[in-house]
């Protein structure tokens, strides 16, 4: 659900489109098999680090090593959806936004359906869809001033996203939030 659910949003809402697993089924199955894989075999996982970098906290939460796959697949997704606005021939807010939903949407489905509190809704987590809506507007800036360096559009923005989340989660940077007035 979280691998696809941002591609799915952004098909369906944003492209008017059948979802892309639809045809493209090797995602279904690459997404399920890692899936399965990772049930069956985070109780085995012990705590503490392997090759010097957590896999999985102490209290059985994701560690260092998932923070960085997460902020690649970040990258790697804001790229595939601003990819796919400019192939439908959306503007480039809209590529820019689709960019942000496909990396984004399927964390959020996962909040809703586990009625967790959706992360990138609230200022208590790190920055997150900033983060993918800044890359997905990088590769779109590159993809206007260097056309023919598809390759290193791609690697640039994947980098400048996983940089923002590494100093996000060793910062601390939030959302700034309004403060309310006591008397309203």
């Amino acid at each position: 659900m979280t691998a696809i659910g941002g591609g799915t949003w952004r098909d369906v809402i944003v492209l008017h489109k059948q979802p892309f697993w639809v045809q493209e089924w090797e995602y279904l199955v690459l997404t399920g098999t890692i899936a399965a894989i990772m049930f069956l075999t985070w109780g085995l996982i012990p705590p503490g680090h392997l090759f010097g970098v957590s896999l999985k906290s102490s209290t059985g939460d994701a560690g260092v090593l998932l923070d960085w796959g997460d902020a690649v697949g970040v990258g790697v997704c804001a790229v595939i959806g601003a990819m796919n606005g400019l192939r439908a021939g959306c503007p480039l807010f809209v590529s820019a936004l689709c960019g942000m939903i496909t990396a984004t949407f399927g964390g959020v489905t996962r909040d809703v359906v586990l009625n967790r509190p959706v992360r990138i809704l609230y200022s208590h987590a790190e920055i997150y869809g900033v983060v993918a809506l800044a890359g997905a507007t990088v590769y779109l800036s590159l993809h206007r001033f260097a056309p023919k360096h598809q390759a290193t559009r791609i690697l640039v923005c994947i980098a400048f996203v996983v940089a923002m989340r590494q100093q996000a989660w060793t910062h601390g940077w939030r959302m700034p939030v309004w403060k309310a007035h006591e008397s309203l």
